[in-house]
Protein backbone atom coordinates (compact mmCIF):
# COMPACT_ATOMS: atom_id res chain seq x y z
CA UNK A 1 0.00 0.00 0.00
CA UNK A 2 2.80 2.62 0.88
CA UNK A 3 4.62 2.07 -2.53
CA UNK A 4 1.42 2.78 -4.66
CA UNK A 5 1.40 6.17 -2.77
CA UNK A 6 4.59 6.92 -3.92
CA UNK A 7 4.64 6.00 -7.43
CA UNK A 8 1.69 8.29 -8.22
CA UNK A 9 2.41 11.98 -9.29
CA UNK A 10 -0.30 14.77 -9.12
CA UNK A 11 1.00 16.34 -11.83
CA UNK A 12 3.38 15.91 -14.95
CA UNK A 13 7.10 16.38 -14.59
CA UNK A 14 6.81 18.79 -17.61
CA UNK A 15 4.35 21.19 -15.58
CA UNK A 16 7.98 21.93 -13.57
CA UNK A 17 10.42 22.18 -16.19
CA UNK A 18 8.56 25.09 -18.08
CA UNK A 19 10.59 27.05 -20.66
CA UNK A 20 11.56 29.64 -18.04
CA UNK A 21 12.43 27.47 -15.23
CA UNK A 22 14.82 25.46 -17.78
CA UNK A 23 16.22 29.03 -19.03
CA UNK A 24 16.95 30.06 -15.49
CA UNK A 25 18.73 26.88 -14.49
CA UNK A 26 20.85 27.06 -17.54
CA UNK A 27 21.96 30.46 -16.45
CA UNK A 28 22.56 29.21 -13.36
CA UNK A 29 24.45 26.57 -14.65
CA UNK A 30 26.31 28.99 -16.65
CA UNK A 31 27.57 31.50 -13.61
CA UNK A 32 28.47 28.49 -11.30
CA UNK A 33 30.52 26.84 -14.13
CA UNK A 34 32.03 30.66 -14.58
CA UNK A 35 33.36 30.33 -10.79
CA UNK A 36 35.18 26.85 -11.34
CA UNK A 37 38.63 27.09 -11.37
CA UNK A 38 39.33 23.16 -10.99
CA UNK A 39 40.26 21.45 -14.01
CA UNK A 40 39.43 17.88 -13.24
CA UNK A 41 35.78 19.44 -12.10
CA UNK A 42 35.41 20.77 -15.43
CA UNK A 43 36.31 17.50 -16.94
CA UNK A 44 33.98 15.56 -15.48
CA UNK A 45 31.15 18.40 -15.89
CA UNK A 46 32.34 17.82 -19.67
CA UNK A 47 32.08 14.05 -19.87
CA UNK A 48 28.54 14.57 -18.34
CA UNK A 49 27.42 16.94 -20.81
CA UNK A 50 28.87 15.44 -24.04
CA UNK A 51 27.75 12.68 -26.09
CA UNK A 52 31.54 12.46 -27.59
CA UNK A 53 33.25 9.30 -25.63
CA UNK A 54 36.88 11.01 -26.38
CA UNK A 55 37.42 13.43 -23.71
CA UNK A 56 37.28 17.14 -24.92
CA UNK A 57 41.00 17.87 -23.48
CA UNK A 58 41.92 15.29 -26.47
CA UNK A 59 40.03 16.91 -28.87
CA UNK A 60 41.25 20.00 -27.84
CA UNK A 61 44.96 18.63 -27.74
CA UNK A 62 44.88 17.18 -31.17
CA UNK A 63 43.11 20.04 -32.89
CA UNK A 64 45.72 22.25 -31.06
CA UNK A 65 48.66 20.72 -32.69
CA UNK A 66 46.68 20.57 -36.16
CA UNK A 67 45.98 24.60 -36.06
CA UNK A 68 49.55 25.32 -34.92
CA UNK A 69 51.47 22.82 -37.76
CA UNK A 70 49.20 23.85 -40.52
CA UNK A 71 47.71 26.99 -40.19
CA UNK A 72 49.39 30.67 -40.06
CA UNK A 73 50.31 31.40 -36.44
CA UNK A 74 47.47 34.35 -36.41
CA UNK A 75 44.92 31.99 -37.66
CA UNK A 76 45.42 29.11 -35.55
CA UNK A 77 45.29 31.71 -32.27
CA UNK A 78 41.96 33.06 -33.92
CA UNK A 79 40.69 29.37 -33.75
CA UNK A 80 42.07 28.62 -30.12
CA UNK A 81 40.27 31.78 -29.01
CA UNK A 82 37.27 29.58 -29.92
CA UNK A 83 38.02 26.44 -28.53
CA UNK A 84 39.11 25.11 -32.15
CA UNK A 85 35.61 25.01 -33.04
CA UNK A 86 35.24 21.89 -31.30
CA UNK A 87 31.89 20.21 -31.40
CA UNK A 88 30.78 23.25 -33.51
CA UNK A 89 29.66 23.45 -37.54
CA UNK A 90 32.15 23.73 -39.78
CA UNK A 91 31.52 27.58 -40.60
CA UNK A 92 29.67 28.00 -43.75
CA UNK A 93 31.99 31.09 -45.18
CA UNK A 94 32.72 29.77 -48.62
CA UNK A 95 31.12 27.90 -51.40
CA UNK A 96 32.29 23.76 -51.43
CA UNK A 97 34.39 24.51 -54.86
CA UNK A 98 36.01 27.04 -53.08
CA UNK A 99 37.20 24.74 -50.19
CA UNK A 100 37.62 21.94 -52.83
CA UNK A 101 40.21 24.43 -54.63
CA UNK A 102 41.96 25.65 -51.43
CA UNK A 103 42.82 21.50 -50.31
CA UNK A 104 43.87 20.61 -53.88
CA UNK A 105 46.52 23.11 -53.90
CA UNK A 106 47.73 22.51 -50.63
CA UNK A 107 47.95 18.80 -51.64
CA UNK A 108 49.78 19.75 -54.86
CA UNK A 109 52.12 21.74 -52.76
CA UNK A 110 52.72 19.05 -50.50
CA UNK A 111 51.66 20.84 -47.65
CA UNK A 112 48.41 18.89 -46.72
CA UNK A 113 48.48 15.24 -47.38
CA UNK A 114 45.13 13.46 -47.56
CA UNK A 115 45.01 11.78 -43.95
CA UNK A 116 45.70 15.45 -43.01
CA UNK A 117 42.78 16.88 -44.69
CA UNK A 118 40.82 14.25 -43.46
CA UNK A 119 42.14 14.78 -39.97
CA UNK A 120 40.91 18.47 -40.74
CA UNK A 121 37.33 17.86 -41.10
CA UNK A 122 37.12 15.46 -38.32
CA UNK A 123 37.43 18.11 -36.20
CA UNK A 124 34.02 18.66 -36.36
CA UNK A 125 32.34 15.08 -37.22
CA UNK A 126 30.62 13.57 -34.47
Amino acid sequence: MEEEKYNKVSEPAAAYYTAPVVGAMRRHISRRIATVNDPSFLSRLSQIVDDNPEPFEVRYQRAREFAYAHFPYEIAKQLEAEDFMIDQPMPNVVDESKIDSVLLESENRGTLSDAETQALFNIWNR
